[in-house]
């Protein structure tokens, strides 16, 4: 193949990376693929579109054009190809499918929720890779006896939709019973109440044991944790809320590991960092002040981000030695194409455990630092791409 053979394909190849990441958005919102075959098609579909974007800027840069134009080229399609992939990520966390499947004599089901904010959930019958919409007349009829289902959820999300849609003629028939379940309930609950405010009195009490001092302190807030026990190399926490000299139990805390320290956002979010003994360290945030905690994992995207920005500093002291600075090239856009993937990856997680409240928080704030590491990556490897030393 010829030299000019040779960019016409390479042109080619970039116009296609559009065109197939589009249209792969198009298929997955035009078939009903089942939840597994479509986000696997919608992450193939980003992961071409910038393999495919890096391969032809790399290979741009071998055009025999003006060296000015060369760079105004090359920052025109690094531009549209960062707005792109943006939209296909906004694109892609809209038209991904939580995987929760259920069977049902013999057949397996998919309830999916479609809504954004608020819960509108919909029924799939496999159909192969593709799945078919029960309507609301046959959504009745193949779930006749829900008490098949062990799921609470989804017994709970089929009652709705079945009954729901019926005109309630089932759920009069069960009101009596609904009834008395409910007073049998509500007397459990003040039960449950009675009982958790007795353990949380007792904890409270069991902190006059303790002083302010015992306390390790979160920096700029009036939340603190305090070591109630400690048997070799495990501790019990309790999250303590410091009020002067006294203090106010408000959870404690599972995990036991000796170290811990924290901090609080603007959001007033909670994070908490323990260390054990090996020096293992595990993550936790609470939203609730305190109350409750999740396990939360490190910022992946950001460490990827910092490894692709290393490496183009590597780049470029090669370039000024005389050396061939393309591994260090090469390994510097690798990892700012896994830098944009794994952000993805984190928001297509949020959104797969129906956490929205976890994606609003986190992902506009980790997006700007992922910006910053990805422009930083991108400008440092085009001095060496661009310039002639």
């Amino acid at each position: 193949m010829n030299l000019k053979n040779k960019k016409m394909a390479y042109i080619f190849l970039y116009f296609f990376s559009f065109i197939l990441s589009f249209g792969i958005l198009v298929l997955v919102n035009k078939i009903e693929f089942i939840p597994v075959i479509n986000n696997i098609l919608i992450g193939l579909g980003f992961l071409f579109f910038i393999g495919l974007q890096i391969f032809f800027l790399y290979n741009f840069t071998k055009f025999n054009i003006d060296k000015y134009w060369k760079i105004f080229l090359g920052i025109g399609i690094l531009i549209l190809g960062f707005i792109f992939a943006f939209y296909i990520f906004l694109a892609s966390i809209f038209s991904g499918k939580e995987n929760r499947s259920l069977v049902y004599d013999g057949e397996k089901y998919y309830i999916l929720n479609v809504g954004w904010m608020d819960p509108i959930y919909e029924v799939y019958e496999k159909n192969f890779i593709t799945m078919d919409k029960l309507d609301e007349e046959k959504l009745g009829r193949v779930f006749s006896d829900l008490s098949k289902i062990h799921d609470e959820d989804q017994r709970e999300i089929l009652k709705f939709l079945i009954y729901g849609r019926e005109n309630f003629t089932k759920e009069e028939k069960e009101e009596d019973n609904h009834a008395a379940k409910e007073n049998l309930k509500g007397s459990h609950q003040i039960e449950e109440k009675n009982e958790e405010k007795n353990k949380k009195e007792d904890k409270n009490e069991f902190l006059k044991n303790f002083t302010v001092k015992d306390a390790i302190k979160i920096e700029n807030s009036d939340y603190g944790l305090l070591e109630v026990d400690h048997a070799g190399a495990r501790s019990r926490w309790f999250f303590v809320k410091i009020l002067g000299d006294e203090m106010k139990f408000i959870s404690e805390l599972e995990e036991t590991s000796p170290g811990v320290s924290g901090k609080v956002d603007k959001k007033g979010n909670i994070y908490l960092k323990f260390t054990d003994v090996n020096k293992n360290e595990t993550n936790y945030i609470s939203r609730d002040g305190g109350k409750t905690f999740k396990e939360w994992g490190e910022n992946m995207e950001i460490i990827l981000g910092i490894i692709a920005i290393f490496f183009a500093i590597q780049n470029i002291i090669a370039w000024t030695h005389g050396k061939d600075p393309q591994k260090y090239r090469f390994l510097s856009l690798a990892f700012t194409s896994l830098t944009i993937f794994s952000f993805y990856f984190m928001g297509a997680e949020f959104l797969s455990k129906g956490d929205i409240a976890g994606a609003l928080d986190v992902v506009p704030t980790i997006s700007e630092s992922l910006f910053f590491c990805t422009i930083a990556s991108i400008i440092i490897n085009g001095i060496t791409l661009f310039k002639k030393k």
